[in-house]
Formats: C-alpha cells, structure tokens, sequence
C-alpha cells in the first residue's frame, strides 16, 4: 500500500513514541543495564567447524554497528565508542566525541565513516593521505577525525560507495549525501525517521524506517515505495537491485524482487540488522541474541550462545562474520579458532583500601598534589566499572582494560570536584613469562620479568580533567626486578582473608612515570568460565 498523507502523519506522530522507547542510535535496548560477565567478552573456544564464538572485546559499552573492508573490521557504539580488529584484537581508537555511534562504513582503501546522535559524523583515515573530504586539514595518524554534518539530527545509517561517496539517514526523515568533499542535506523528502539505508549503485538507494516506510532514489529524486507492513523497519541490504530484503520490529522480514516489496515472515522478537555475503548467504541479528541465515531458500535460527541484544552484522567474506550488541557483545562466524585468551574479571584488592575507597590502581599527583585512586568495584544507577585481564599465553601478552572510578582522595574520601569515570587500556607486550615467582625458572603464574619501553598504556577521563589521556609504563619494582605479577599463590596476595582461596588471583605491579607518592596496580582477579 501506499502511504497516504494520514498515515505519513501518524508515521510521523510514532517518532515522538519510539524517541521515548526507544534507544539513542533508534533500536531497542537498555544502554545503562549492567553487563553479564559470563556472556560479554569471553574469551573463545576452539570450534570444531563454523559456529558462532565470542569475542573479547575490550569494552563494556553498547556497539550499535560493525563495517570493515579488506584488513579492518571496525565496530562502533555508545559514549563515542569505535573499536578496531588489530591481528586478532580488539583495541579502542580516540574519536574526540562522546557522542553515541550510530553506525560505519569502510572504503575499499581503508577509510572510514561513522555517524551518530545529534548529527554527529567522524572520519577515519589511518594511513594519513591527504586530509579527509570534509574534515579538518589536518590529521593525527591513526585517528577519527570530526567532519561537518550540517545537522542536528541523529544518524543513525550510512551506506557508502566507490570514490567515497555516501548516504546517512536519520531522525525526522533526514537524508544527507556525500559526494567525497561534502555533506549536503536532502530536504523535503519526508518527516518520517529513517533507521536503515543501502544501496546497489548511487543511483539506487533504499531507506526504510517508522511505520514501515520505504523510500527509493533513482538517482534523480527520492520516492515512497508501497510497503507491505505497518512495522517500523530497521535496516535494508540487498544482493542486487531486485533482490533487497528489509527487517524490522516483531521480527518483520520483507522482500523486494524488482517489482513490488512482500512480506516474508513475521519471527515475533525485534530484527535489528541484515547483511550478507551473497544472495544465498544473508544474516539477521535481532534481540535477546537472535540471529537468522538465509540458505537460498529458508530462514534457519542459529545458536549465538547469548541472550544479549545484538544490532549489527557485517563480514568480509562468507566465512568470517561479525554481529556486534549490547553490553560490548562481539561475535565472529568462521572456521579458525576466535580468542585464546584466558579473561579476568578484575576487582579492588583488600590491601587497596587508601583510608577509604578502596582501589586497583593509584596514581599518586595525576592531575594534582595527593592520592589518585581508582575504584573497579564502584557502581552508580547508570554504570558499574568493569576492568579486565586477558593474558594469552601463545603471544605472550597481558591487557589490562575497561572502566573504573575514582579521583582525588581528600578527608577519606574522593573530592567531589576532581572525580568520575576514567577508560583504561594498558598492555603488557615485552618480558611475560610464566612461573612461580620472580626468580623461578617455571610454573603457573603471570610474571613481567622487568620493565620494556613497549609496556604501557592510557588513563583517560571521561568527561571531567579536560579529558586529558595520559600515557603511562611499567616499572621494575617487585622483588628480583619484576614489574607486574599475577598469581593465586598463598604468599602472593598478602591479605589473609583471600590467601587460602586459589580461586582468587592477586594482580600488583609498579607503573610509571616515577614521581612522588605510590603509583601501582593493586587487585583481585576472577577468572571468567568459559561456557
């Protein structure tokens, strides 16, 4: 049916319901609910075939899409949230916005774009040819850059083509185009919210979003189709012009076959997201963990082996896969093994109670005379800290990672004036050897032998010191010269009351740079089981 200007009205009366209902990039989804340690970030185990494993992400945040092209797969999520895939890891890049990240696409050459709440648009470029159409004129190395989107309205798709051209499309029917220098707004289209958009050729553009709406660009002029459903629709793809498949709300899945759009089924829980690799290999990820496969002819539940919401999927090849969600979920099809890592979930120690709060990590003189303590216990009614410790024993390396809370410690307390949310990210890349202590030839436990100019990391608050990242190091500190150790020892973890417990895994280490006051890790481990 086509939609008549009374329905385009109360199509366009929903968006004020679902900008209530719904969350910030137009999905369903609790951003604030805290994560479940046992389905969020685990580390994988080997597949005998092709199966969906988890991945160690290294964030906690919400990731509302995933892109890539040949050599980099990127997702992107909340609080400005972009994570790329380096030689099997996940590891966090500054985007200068704390913005939530609605979704991304790739160029073949390695370019990024990414778009988000309030019109929010990033580039990125990590290979620093000339300056980025549309941005600043000048560009760090490896980083997501801000460029002008001409809009307030959140974004919440973006489909990319060849010479970087691309389309984003929105809130209250905002539709901008790229043409590779700018952005440019396309006005009087429609009121109505889009939430997806794709596209075979510049000249073929499908966005489709509340009450069922879908739109087509034939290149000269965008145009309602008739629709076949009443369901908001959250994201189109399509193998070719005449084969586009849209999804949406209660599990709405459509077809488009050159002629005319026809409902396919109707799954009962939220589709988030379509993709494929080809015709007769499409992916659908939706809520509590779904996620569909299109054979080339039915639709099959497969097992993701969680119940979070996921809402993006994206792969550069038939075997590898991506579907990203809630609470930092990332999941990966493909026959190789995903993560060997052995996950940590990291806790204040009893020895790091500073006159209170406790602590796992202090940084004495951060961004002023006095104590620095960072909490990764703290809980407020929006966020719970979450650190973790990978260690894979294969690459020999240790990554220490996640949020904590804390500030300047006055009167027993941390100063109301100079506290709030801090991002770690640190690695142990040079000297980790496994072994019973300092001096042991062997044994089970994680030990940094000495310090190397390659162990290091960054604190960066997060929304308070001027958002200041600081660089930091390891230091030879511990007995015979070791700079970090981790083990569940009894002599090691020098509180009584988590002594006898070989559950328990006790983290310390000296960081650096070397100033006055203490400057350490210092912290409980609980090893996640892998299900």
């Amino acid at each position: 049916m086509q939609l008549q200007p009374s329905q385009r009205w109360l199509a366009f009366a929903q968006v004020c319901l679902v900008a209530v209902l719904l969350s910030s990039c137009g999905k369903g989804g609790d951003v604030t609910a805290p994560p479940d340690a046992i389905t969020h970030n685990r580390s994988g185990a080997t597949p005998s075939a092709n199966a969906w494993q988890p991945m160690n992400s290294g964030t906690t945040e919400l990731l509302w899409g995933v892109t890539g092209s040949p050599g980099q797969v990127i997702a992107v999520g909340t609080r400005g949230t972009a994570i790329h895939l380096e030689s099997g890891t996940w590891q966090g890049k500054p985007t200068l916005t704390f913005r939530d990240l609605c979704d991304a696409r790739s160029a073949a050459d390695g370019r990024a774009i990414s778009v988000g709440t309030f019109g929010t648009i990033i580039g990125y470029d990590g290979s620093t040819p000339p300056p980025l159409a549309g941005g600043p004129q000048t560009r760090a190395a490896d980083s997501w850059e801000p460029m002008t989107s001409g809009t307030g309205h959140s974004l919440y798709d973006i489909w990319g083509f060849e010479e970087y051209q691309a389309v984003a499309v929105g809130d209250s029917g905002t539709i901008l185009e790229f043409d590779g220098t700018t952005w440019a707004s396309v006005s009087g289209v429609t009121d109505i919210t889009l939430f997806g958009v794709w596209g075979s050729s510049p000249g073929d553009v499908f966005a489709v979003g509340v009450g069922g709406t879908i739109l087509h660009d034939d290149g000269s002029a965008w145009a309602f189709m008739n629709t076949p459903t009443p369901e908001n629709l959250n994201a189109v793809w399509g193998a070719a012009s005449n084969d586009v498949w849209a999804v949406g709300d209660t599990g709405m899945l459509i077809h488009y076959n050159g002629l005319a759009w026809q409902p396919v089924a109707q799954f009962g829980t939220h589709l988030y997201d379509v993709w494929g690799a080809a015709a007769d290999d499409i992916w659908v990820v939706g809520k509590a963990g779904r996620i569909l496969h299109y054979n080339g002819s039915a639709w099959n539940d497969e097992n993701s082996g969680t119940q979070q919401d996921l809402f993006g999927v994206w792969g550069p090849s038939a075997d590898e896969v991506y579907a990203v969600g809630d609470a930092g979920t990332v999941l990966r099809w493909g026959p190789e093994p995903v993560d060997n890592d052995v996950l940590y979930v990291l806790h204040d120690h009893p020895d790091g109670i500073e006159a209170p709060p406790a602590y796992g990590l202090r940084i004495d003189n951060l961004l002023g005379d006095g104590r620095w303590t960072f909490s990764f216990d703290y809980a407020d009614a929006n966020e719970d800290a979450y650190v973790t410790l990978t260690c894979d024993e294969a690459s020999g390396l240790m990554r220490i990672q996640g949020r904590a809370y804390g500030g300047q410690v006055v009167n027993n307390a941390w100063s109301p004036d100079s506290r709030g949310w801090i991002t770690l990210d640190f690695t142990y890349a040079n000297n980790v050897a496994i072994k019973d202590d300092c001096g042991a030839l062997s044994g089970d436990d994680y030990y940094v032998t000495s310090e190397h100019p390659s162990n290091g990391g960054t604190l960066t608050p997060a929304g308070w010191g001027a958002d200041q990242a600081f660089a930091f190091g390891d230091r030879s500190g511990e007995n015979n010269g070791c700079s970090f150790i981790f083990d569940n020892d009894e002599d090691s973890k020098g509180d009584p009351t988590i002594a006898n417990d070989p559950a328990t895994w006790s983290g310390s280490g000296w960081i650096q740079p070397a100033t006055n006051g203490s400057r350490d890790w210092l912290f409980t481990g609980e090893k996640i089981p892998i299900q």
